[in-house]
């Protein structure tokens, strides 16, 4: 009896770091394919898991840590303007400079951007509807990427 709860919870904790990998932003792709692979040895997905964790920190390589990044500078900024250094005006100014930038980010990554544009590569779209449909498309995924910024946060 006591071997089944162990096996059990072995189990529970391979399927769910399978499911983190997969679902997070933190690996890129073909890290999350061996990741992914590894479900059959949990303790070297583990260790790996965690070492690419660190690595892609460390390097700032996907997207995850990359909001991190313009996170910690509108910290910087802020912790500026609370030692008198930066005014009220620059704060904000470059505050929504850094947002922003981040937002621009989110959007070059979503699939229909990147579909628009391979269009337009192809000589499919012209410039001007390129550019109409990526307003027509920012418009729409304005809430979606405040939405997605939030559930990052709370990882």
């Amino acid at each position: 009896m006591e071997n089944n709860i162990g096996i059990g919870i072995l189990v529970a904790l391979t399927f769910t770091s399978t499911v983190f990998v997969i679902n997070t932003e933190y690996y890129t792709k073909s890290q999350k394919i061996i990741l992914y692979l590894l479900f059959l040895f949990p303790p070297a997905q583990w260790i790996l898991g965690a070492i690419l964790l660190l690595w892609n920190k460390e390097n700032d390589k996907t997207e995850g840590f990359n909001l991190y990044k313009f996170d910690n500078q509108i910290d910087e900024l802020r912790s500026l303007r609370n030692k008198g250094l930066l005014t009220e005006s620059e704060y904000v100014l470059k505050s929504k400079q850094i947002r922003d930038k981040k937002q621009t980010i989110f959007f070059e990554q979503t699939k229909e951007y990147k579909t628009l544009k391979k269009l337009k590569d192809q000589n499919i779209l012209t410039e001007k509807e390129f550019l109409e449909k990526t307003e027509l498309l920012k418009s729409s995924l304005g809430s979606t990427v405040e939405a997605k910024e939030e559930s990052l946060k709370e990882i």
